[in-house]
This record gives structure tokens, C-alpha cells and sequence, in this order.
């Protein structure tokens, strides 16, 4: 009887493990698709920013590489980031990538925003056309709560 208690706990931890790598890699799945993705929401305690960016996210292995997005605006602005997703599919992290001198002015407002934005995020909604991050510990609003709200173009 102790053999089949050992043999059920080890298949139970399994199953565990194999639905919490599924449920992040599902999730990841829906960002790592090339493609755009317009940002409906980037607000501070409730009052969005007054220029909402739209990414670019290139194709990407989660379990091979860096996943890479493009912060971008309308002027033509743009800035990389990394982007992870995390903790069983419930976390998303943001990093902003690239040089800060000698950017022409539309770079730089892309780099300053994704910057301030960058940060670890709570996945409060993960569709396949929309996605929602809610998180109070961003580079350049920590203590608030940050939200971004995206959905495929």
C-alpha cells in the first residue's frame, strides 16, 4: 500500500508540473505569434496616457530565446523590449532594450514610456485577441497600478 501511495503522489506531481508548463506556454503562445498587437489601455491609477503605443512582437521560441517586442507609436517611434512570461502563466515581465543617447525625439518618447511601463505584471485577462496586465511594481510607477490592455489588429 505504501508503494501505491509513493506511485500516486509522484504521477499527481507530474500532472502538476506538465499543466503548469502548459498554462505558460499557452499563454506565451498568444504573444510569441508574429504580430501586432494595439494597445487599448496604459494608465496609471486609472488615467491612461495620453499617446497609446501599439508592438510588434516577432516570432519567438519562449523555451529558446528572448522574446523581443517593438514599442512603437504613430510618428514612427520605437523602442524594444523583452517580454517573459512567467509563474505558471499568471505572471507577464517587461524590460526595455536598447541605447538611451542619441535617439531622435519619437524614439526617445517610446523609450521613456516603455521604460516607465517596464516592469512585472499580474495577467489579469489572457484571450485570444486581448490580453490585460495589472501591476504596482513598474520601473516608473512603483506603488500605483499600472495597466495595459492589448488586442491583436
Amino acid at each position: 500500500m505504501k508503494r501505491y501511495s509513493k506511485i500516486i503522489i509522484a504521477v499527481f506531481s507530474i500532472a502538476v508540473l506538465a499543466v503548469s508548463c502548459n498554462k505558460t506556454k499557452s499563454t506565451s503562445k498568444r504573444l510569441m505569434k508574429a504580430g501586432e498587437w494595439t494597445v487599448t489601455e496604459l494608465s496609471v491609477d486609472g488615467v491612461n496616457q495620453e499617446e497609446l503605443p501599439h508592438w510588434v512582437i516577432g516570432d519567438c521560441n519562449i523555451y529558446e530565446e528572448s522574446c523581443v517586442g517593438s514599442w512603437q507609436n504613430d510618428e514612427g517611434g520605437a523602442t524594444d523590449f523583452i517580454w517573459q512570461v512567467t509563474s505558471n502563466g499568471d505572471s507577464f515581465v517587461i524590460s526595455r532594450q536598447g541605447p538611451d543617447e542619441g535617439l531622435e525625439h519619437a524614439d526617445e518618447e517610446m523609450a521613456t514610456q516603455c521604460f516607465e511601463f517596464s516592469g512585472t505584471y499580474e495577467i489579469v485577462e489572457s484571450k485570444k485577441t486581448t490580453m490585460k496586465f495589472t501591476s504596482t511594481a513598474t520601473e516608473g510607477f512603483s506603488g500605483q497600478t499600472a495597466v495595459i490592455s492589448l488586442e491583436k489588429k
